[in-house]
Formats: C-alpha cells, sequence, structure tokens
C-alpha cells in the first residue's frame, strides 16, 4: 500500500472490478484512453484476468481515507531492464477535486516507482484534447516528449497523441524545489 495524507494506493484485487465497472462504462473518461466503452461485467473481467497475469504490470485502487474508492492507477510495461514504466490514472470525474485527487495519486505513484522500484524513466501518454491530464502530469515535472500526429481516429475527426515523460533526476529536483517541498508537505504523511 502506498499511503498519502488524503488518499492511499492500494493493491488492485479481482473483486475491485464492481467498484471500477462504472469508469470503464463512461463513454466521455474512455475517449481519453481511446477505447470504446465496456458494455458488460464479464468483457470487464476478461480483460482483467489477462492484464493482472502480467508481471510488468502494477494494477492500484485509488482510495480515501475513508476507504471510498476514487479511481484506478496503474503502471504497464514495465521493463525492469531500461528501468521504465508507463503511468495512468482514472479517476471518476472532472471535478476539481477529482484533479486534485488525480495529482495525489500521480504524486504518490511517482515516488513509488522512482523509490520503490528504483525505475529511471516514468513516461504518460495523453490524448492531445485531454488538457485536464496534460495538466495534472506537467504540474508534477512530466515534460511533453513527442506528439504522434493524427493517431486516433475519434468523434469524426483524427487526434494527435501526446506523450510526456519524467526521469527520476527531473523528480528529485523536483523534490528539492519549494513546490516539491510543498507536494511532499501536503501529500505524504
Amino acid at each position: 500500500m502506498i499511503q498519502g495524507k488524503s488518499i492511499k494506493l492500494r493493491v488492485f484485487k479481482f473483486d475491485d472490478l464492481w467498484n471500477i465497472i462504472t469508469l470503464f462504462q463512461n463513454a466521455e473518461l474512455m475517449r481519453f484512453y481511446a477505447r470504446l466503452p465496456t458494455t458488460s461485467l464479464s468483457e470487464l473481467e476478461v480483460e482483467f484476468r489477462e492484464k493482472l497475469k502480467n508481471p510488468d504490470r502494477l494494477d492500484l485502487i485509488v482510495e480515501s481515507r475513508k476507504e471510498e474508492v476514487l479511481g484506478y492507477a496503474y503502471l504497464e510495461n514495465i521493463s525492469w531492464k531500461d528501468r521504465r514504466a508507463e503511468m495512468h490514472i482514472m479517476m471518476g470525474s472532472q471535478q476539481n477535486n477529482m484533479v486534485s485527487y488525480g495529482v495525489h495519486a500521480s504524486f504518490l505513484l511517482l515516488l513509488f516507482a522512482f523509490r520503490s522500484l528504483n525505475l529511471h524513466k516514468v513516461y504518460a501518454p495523453a490524448m492531445a484534447y485531454a488538457s485536464t491530464i496534460e495538466k495534472m502530469v506537467k504540474n508534477i515535472g512530466f515534460k511533453k516528449e513527442v506528439t504522434l500526429k493524427a493517431l486516433y481516429y475519434q468523434q469524426g475527426q483524427y487526434w494527435d497523441f501526446n506523450i510526456f515523460g519524467i526521469l527520476k533526476k527531473e523528480f528529485n529536483n523536483l523534490l528539492s524545489s519549494n513546490k516539491g517541498q510543498k507536494y511532499l508537505k501536503y501529500f505524504c504523511n
């Protein structure tokens, strides 16, 4: 478990599907992940049975201190040789408090990735129209590294796909800054 001041990240259990199915059924949210909404629990069960077998993945539930499920976070494509991973945070809505929880979850997951897993790099993909995601990852030190032009077709047009990245040394520099110290004080116990 990764404990913060107002949230915690805990290991995903198969029973958690009931808690997150609404995320995967939300068409607006799924647009940000370039996928169609899930129509049934059995469809999601099949998908997660495969995901949870993958040793190069870490699936987590984002919970409040009162153990209310707020979202889902995961690292995937973990390369132990290259010491890198792809990060995703999926929160229940775009409301300000959920965005704040998303920043908090992202920060805690980065701390875990760099300090506990000893990764060298974490990257986060985002659709070009996902300005909330871009703002969230830039706020914790990610930089836009690449734009893949017109990669996805959604709602009658092609959309760019951005990849943001942060190195361990960049994250450590952030932690040493006034902003990073405020994050540590605000987000960590």
